[in-house]
């Protein structure tokens, strides 16, 4: 599910949803793009404003612009009691005053697993992370990456890797791409799932393989006789071809 077009000076707890909790609770497969939240109020995130209870984010990101008070993230503003925030990433800038992170604001008991963050994170305390404004007993599960090559002064990297934003990205080559150095380990599946890399989306950065939308073209040669090429590659008169929505394909 992709939303966007969303604006929200929100009161209480502050995101597409603003409490989550129980172990039954998953939110999955879930985009903010376009879209902001703009508020003083305190735990603000742009898929959950508080996860708790051993509830689950998994394979979301977020292109949205977030300003708030205190516990204040890219994906979860407060994280607590054995939860879980894996395989998703940010985008956009986030700013608040502290506890400000790029996936999570205050990390007090929760997993993180294979997540990113390439936004801009800003606030005027002392608890400002490219990952966690603060972990607090909190724990990492393979390896989280930051964006740190233009980390304003005072961003902790402390519990994840930091990266050049060029580390970060997949490498072309003759034979398509490659891992980006930074995510260069057996805990980013890249081709299987849930990630994915491409030479033209993205920005070359990892992507989630769930909100990539295929189409299905049936192609024919105008005489019915002469043969189909496709990326070079030649069929017969006819084709039927499972592509991206926004691939390069050449026929």
């Amino acid at each position: 599910y992709k939303i966007s077009n969303l604006c929200s000076a929100g009161s209480g707890f502050v995101g597409l949803f603003g409490y989550v909790s129980g172990s039954a609770a998953n939110v999955k497969n879930v985009a903010v793009v376009d879209s902001s939240w703009y508020t003083t109020n305190d735990n603000v995130g742009s898929i959950v404003g508080i996860l708790a209870n051993s509830a689950t984010v998994e394979s979301c990101y977020s292109e949205c612009g977030i300003s708030g008070g205190s516990y204040v993230g890219g994906i979860v503003g407060k994280s607590t009691s054995t939860s879980t925030i894996k395989n998703c990433y940010n985008k956009n800038g986030i700013s608040g005053i502290d506890y400000v992170g790029g996936i999570i604001g205050n990390n007090a008991g929760s997993t993180i697993t294979t997540c990113y963050n390439v936004g801009a994170v800003t606030g005027n305390g002392s608890n400002i992370g490219g990952i966690v404004g603060k972990n607090q007993s909190g724990t990492f599960s393979g390896k989280s990456v930051f964006n740190s090559a233009n980390a304003p002064a005072g961003v902790s990297v402390s519990n994840v890797a930091g990266a050049s934003y060029t580390d970060m990205q997949g490498k072309k080559t003759s034979s398509g791409i490659t891992k980006p150095t930074a995510m260069n380990t057996t805990d980013w599946v890249f081709g299987g799932s849930p990630w994915t890399i491409s030479t033209t989306e993205n920005d070359r950065l990892p992507m989630l393989k769930v909100f990539i939308k295929k189409v299905t073209i049936n192609v024919r040669a105008n005489d019915g006789v002469n043969k189909v090429s496709v990326n070079g590659g030649t069929y017969g008169s006819t084709a039927t071809l499972t592509v991206a929505a926004s691939s390069s394909t050449k026929v």
